[in-house]
């Protein structure tokens, strides 16, 4: 399916006129252009085989019924005081993160 994902960006890309200054945006609107277009192909798959059109509604459906009554359901203060396995996961991410802040006094580009 990736690389069905990848045609379908390549086909975006090449329709479309792209301006001189492209950015991330113009990236980013290609790739939802080919999940929209994947999604609504599937939908189609699934409705020429017999079923229905909003083939994952039902998924859906279940998901949030499930988030709404769910037993095990627990406050996020709650938890987060809780989960003694996030700490080690939570240290990393903050020494990425202040080590990626800090990287242009390393490299001495900072700009007062």
């Amino acid at each position: 399916m990736a690389p069905f994902v990848l045609a379908l960006v390549a086909a975006g890309w090449f329709c479309f006129p792209q301006p001189a200054a492209a950015g991330r945006f113009w990236q980013l609107r290609y790739v939802a252009a080919g999940v929209l277009a994947l999604a609504f192909l599937l939908c189609v798959a699934s409705l020429v085989t017999g079923g229905r059109f909003l083939f994952f509604l039902p998924e859906w459906r279940y998901t949030f019924t499930v988030s709404k009554q769910n037993i095990y359901f627990m406050p996020v203060r709650k938890y987060l005081s809780t989960a003694y396995w996030l700490v080690y996961p939570a240290l990393t991410l903050c020494a990425i993160g202040s080590l990626w802040s800090l990287y242009p006094l390393w490299r001495g580009t900072l700009k007062p």
